[in-house]
C-alpha cells in the first residue's frame, strides 16, 4: 500500500506544490488496485440509490394515476345515476304539471254550477284539503309562470315538482331553471381531492352510497309515478263527465243522485291529487354534509291512501 508522507514534510512548501502533491497523490491512489476497488464500490453505492429512488418515483406516480382513475370511475357511476334518476323524476313531475294544469279545467266547471251546496269530499281514513276552486286555479297558473319564468325550461321544473312537491314553486323560476339539486354529496364529488389512494378509496365508498340513495330514489318515483298515475286516469274520467254535465244543464237542484256523485267524486279526485303533488320525495338534511333521504314514509302513505280513494270512486263512471 503507498505511503503518505507527514505534512511535516510539507512545511516551506507554498500552496500550489502542495496540491500539485495532493492531485499527484490521489491519481496514484485511484489508479492502484486498493483505489480502484474504492472508486468501484462507491459507484455501486451511487448507481443503487439511483435505482432505488428512480423506483420509489415510478411507484408514487402509478398510486397517483390509480387514484385518480378510482375517482374518475366513481364520479361517471354517480353522473350516471344521477341522469337515470333525473329522467325517473322528469316522468313522474310531468304528470303532475298535467294535473295541476287540469285544476284549472276543473275549476271552471265547477264555477257554473249554480246554487252549488258545500260538497263533503271526505273518505273515511284519509285526510284531504278542502276543495277551493280559487286555490286551484292559482296552483295551475303558478305551473305555467314557473314553466314560463324558467325558460321553458319543463323538464328542470317537472324534477323539481316530482322530488320537492308544489312548495318548489316558491323557490322560484331561476332555482327551477337551474335544476334543483338531488343530492348536494354527489354535486360536490368533482371538487374532492384524490392526492393519494386513502383519499381515493374513501370516494370511491362515498360514491356507492350515492348510488344506492339514487337508485332508493328511482324505486320510490316509479311506484309514486305508477299510484299517481291511476288516480290521474279517474280524475281525467271523471272531469270529463263532469264538463259534459255542465254542457247541458247548471242548476245544482236539477243534478240527477248519479251527477252529484260524479261531481262529489271528481272533487274528491281532485283534492287526492293535490295532496299527492304537495308529496316531496326527496327530504333535505338538516346538517350540510349529510346526504338527503327519501321520503319513504310519506310516499307510502300517501300510496295506500290513493288505493283506498280509488276503491271508493271507481264505480262512479263507465
Amino acid at each position: 500500500m503507498m505511503a503518505i508522507k507527514p505534512f511535516a514534510d510539507f512545511e516551506g512548501i507554498d500552496s500550489m506544490k502542495i496540491l500539485k502533491l495532493i492531485f499527484d497523490f490521489l491519481r496514484k491512489f485511484f489508479s492502484s488496485k486498493t483505489g480502484k476497488k474504492v472508486a468501484a464500490g462507491a459507484g455501486a453505492v451511487g448507481a443503487a440509490g439511483a435505482v432505488v429512488g428512480g423506483v420509489q418515483v415510478h411507484n408514487a406516480k402509478k398510486r397517483n394515476r390509480l387514484a385518480e382513475h378510482i375517482k374518475d370511475s366513481a364520479i361517471k357511476r354517480i353522473d350516471e345515476s344521477k341522469v337515470e334518476t333525473e329522467k325517473v323524476l322528469s316522468e313522474l313531475g310531468n304528470i303532475e304539471i298535467a294535473v295541476l294544469g287540469s285544476f284549472s279545467d276543473l275549476a271552471d266547471a265547477v264555477e257554473k254550477i249554480q246554487q252549488r251546496p258545500e260538497i263533503n269530499t271526505e273518505i273515511d281514513g284519509i285526510e284531504l284539503p278542502t276543495y277551493d276552486p280559487v286555490a286551484h286555479k292559482k296552483l295551475a297558473a303558478e305551473v305555467e309562470v314557473a314553466i314560463v319564468g324558467a325558460g321553458g325550461a319543463i323538464a328542470g321544473t317537472a324534477v323539481g315538482l316530482a322530488a320537492m312537491g308544489v312548495g318548489v314553486l316558491a323557490m322560484g323560476p331561476g332555482i327551477l331553471a337551474a335544476g334543483i339539486v338531488i343530492c348536494v354529496s354527489g354535486t360536490k364529488m368533482a371538487k374532492r381531492s384524490a392526492e393519494n389512494l386513502k383519499q381515493a378509496k374513501q370516494i370511491e365508498k362515498d360514491s356507492k352510497d350515492i348510488t344506492a340513495y339514487y337508485e332508493e330514489l328511482r324505486l320510490a318515483a316509479k311506484k309514486y309515478r305508477q299510484a299517481l298515475s291511476s288516480v290521474k286516469g279517474q280524475f281525467d274520467k271523471h272531469l270529463k263527465s263532469l264538463q259534459k254535465i255542465v254542457a247541458k244543464k247548471t242548476d245544482w237542484s236539477l243534478f240527477t243522485a248519479k251527477e252529484r256523485l260524479i261531481t262529489k267524486n271528481t272533487l274528491t279526485l281532485a283534492c287526492l291529487l293535490d295532496k299527492m303533488c304537495q308529496i316531496r320525495l326527496v327530504v333535505k338534511s338538516a346538517q350540510s354534509e349529510s346526504m338527503e333521504t327519501v321520503n319513504n314514509f310519506e310516499i307510502d302513505r300517501a300510496i295506500a291512501d290513493a288505493n283506498n280513494a280509488l276503491a271508493a270512486v271507481k264505480n262512479t263512471v263507465a
